[in-house]
């Protein structure tokens, strides 16, 4: 029971000394677009002086003491005159020795629903990522609509969810693989724990595998809209304007914006494209998925990934309704 307990207290420990960080990290991208390089280079050194050591009898000591390092590497890179591109690539350092932390010590929790748990993964807002998302659901929303069967639809989302395990497999056998795609040709957009973790374009492409041989074909685009609109506005509202929280880093102005951004394109679509449905039905699907995608992305956490739940509980609903 007493390593229970010292366990207990050392991850709640850990996890106020983290929380700081996983907010500085998160932030840091926007504090150097802004210039704010000076204030960043405060809070480092703040959060540096904050970390203990690891304990060395635990088992995530190691990856711990490689963040670390890596902190100190940042702090040194924001305190140099080095270029933003320096101190960026010393910052994609920190952030994947944070994710394999957090992953290291999930692992060695006695309880599934920890302290650090409860911190989450990165999640810094990144614009060619929001880009990418929006379009990508506008994509595959057009070619559905407009361009495909649903066989047809099936066998292109069977041929890409193929290739993407492929490449997941790959680089899991490779660290110079792994490090040439997550870290180099999909940097842009992918998140710190993409490197270590499977893709959420894969997951993304799984659901909507799942889901188009089974559902109406107005009932998968509405989710796909949803998902495409309402989660960046979750993220880009939630954590600018996001003070009052639901469910660990999660607010209620990210989950209203969800929904708002949600039941006003996915509403949009249902209205223009399937004026046959009553109305009320049309705007009863478009808010009552949102609703639901809303909550799916408010309880997505370490092991359930946003990408694959949003879609799935967005488009049930979707087609119970209409």
């Amino acid at each position: 029971m007493s390593t229970v307990l010292a366990d207990s207290s050392l991850d709640a420990q850990m996890a106020r000394h983290t929380r700081e960080l996983k907010d500085f990290l998160e932030h840091l991208p926007r504090y150097l677009k802004r210039g704010k390089r000076a204030e960043a280079l405060r809070q480092c050194e703040r959060i540096v002086e904050k970390l203990p050591p690891a304990r060395p009898e635990t088992s995530w000591s190691t990856a711990w003491s490689r963040m670390c390092v890596a902190l100190e590497d940042l702090k040194r890179a924001l305190d140099s005159e080095a270029a933003r591109a320096y101190v960026l690539t010393r910052y994609d350092e920190a952030t994947r020795a944070y994710e394999q932390w957090l992953v290291a010590r999930r692992a060695a929790s006695r309880t599934g629903e920890s302290a650090v748990a409860k911190l989450g993964s990165l999640k810094p807002l990144i614009g060619a990522r929001t880009t990418f998302h929006i379009v990508s659901g506008l994509v595959a929303t057009v070619a559905y609509q407009f361009v495909l069967t649903r066989t047809q639809a099936e066998i292109v989302l069977l041929s890409l969810l193929g290739a993407f395990v492929i490449l997941e497999v790959t680089r899991r056998m490779s660290g110079r693989w792994n490090h040439f795609l997550a870290g180099k040709v999909f940097h842009g957009i992918a998140r710190p724990r993409e490197y270590y973790r499977v893709n959420s374009s894969t997951l993304y492409v799984l659901g909507l595998a799942l889901l188009t041989p089974a559902f109406s074909r107005p009932a998968v685009p509405t989710g796909v809209l949803i998902l495409a609109f309402g989660d960046p506005a979750a993220a880009w509202l939630g954590k600018r304007y996001g003070t009052l929280k639901l469910y660990r880093s999660k607010s209620l102005i990210g989950s209203l914006a969800f929904v708002a951004a949600g039941t006003i394109v996915a509403g949009t679509f249902l209205l223009l494209f399937y004026p046959d449905l009553p109305l009320g039905r049309r705007l009863l699907a478009a808010a009552a998925a949102s609703v639901v995608g809303a909550v799916a992305e408010l309880f997505s956490g370490p092991k359930l990934d946003d990408n694959l739940t949003i879609p799935i509980a967005s488009v049930l609903v979707a087609a119970a309704v209409l």
